[in-house]
């Protein structure tokens, strides 16, 4: 188990080169978004060092007994973070009605099951505002997420990283997924950043791979390589190189 940034850490390790890794059986990563990008690049180094599986994608929370879900062979959607492990009911509401939702449309993830939390210690205001109900059975888990009609919970973005923009709810994630698609970005984080009438608009920050600079020419290509695959919404309006991307103490 893992967030992103340990499994990057993992296949660019030159000890491990050439190595037989076939007892390693389950990579699960969670924790942070798992992009495309990176999980074709582990699942080819697994692959070339006698892996047996592909990595695996969870969700969970620490209110939740850490896991939710995670996924497994038989994962069929590309933002699935799995089903639910057994004996966990999930749905998705309108995180401002709190009405509940149907399949494909993205609202906040709610679980109920044993593995939920009785409460915030000593901290009854917060632990009310955690849950949908007053017998504290659904927990809130302010990630944005749809089911798939097979079961599967898709993974959008956290409610709190997400951009209003003229009014549209926009996610960062979908942004940094097209940036990380081109070549010369190592990594990258999208924030909203005010504007005179939109309200907000998307602003990327990005690390580039070693020895490259953003110059104009470049990063002329990096905004027409992005934006031309987003709509109106989600285009990115600022761009930033930055030396490294800053991460928690546990690397999400």
């Amino acid at each position: 188990l893992g967030v992103p940034t340990l499994f990057k850490s993992l296949i660019k390790n030159p000890e491990l080169e050439g190595k037989d890794l076939s007892f390693l059986t389950t990579l699960i990563s969670g924790g942070d978004t798992l992009d495309e990008k990176l999980k074709g690049e582990i699942n080819t180094w697994l692959k070339e060092h006698n892996a047996p599986n592909p990595i695996f994608s969870g969700i969970g929370l620490t209110e939740a007994a850490a896991a939710i879900a995670f996924t497994g062979v038989k994962s069929e959607k590309e933002l699935s973070v799995g089903y639910p492990l057994p004996l966990n009911n999930v749905k998705i509401i309108n995180p401002e009605t709190e009405e509940e939702l149907g399949y494909g449309e993205v609202g906040e993830l709610c679980i109920k099951g044993p593995s939920v939390m009785v409460g915030y210690y000593k901290n009854e205001n917060e632990t009310k505002n955690s849950f949908l109900d007053k017998n504290k059975e659904w927990l809130r888990t302010g990630d944005m997420c749809y089911l798939s009609e097979n079961g599967e919970i898709c993974f959008i973005d956290r409610n709190k990283n997400m951009i209003i923009v003229s009014g549209v709810n926009v996610y960062s994630n979908e942004i940094e997924a097209e940036l990380l698609k081109i070549p010369e970005i190592d990594s990258c984080a999208v924030i909203g950043i005010p504007h005179s009438y939109k309200m907000n608009v998307p602003k990327a920050y990005i690390t580039l791979r070693k020895g490259l600079t953003l110059d104009e020419e470049l990063k002329a290509k990096i905004m027409h390589c992005c934006n031309s695959k987003l709509d109106n919404y989600h285009k990115v309006y600022e761009l930033e190189q930055i030396d490294k991307i800053p991460l928690t103490a546990l690397n999400k």
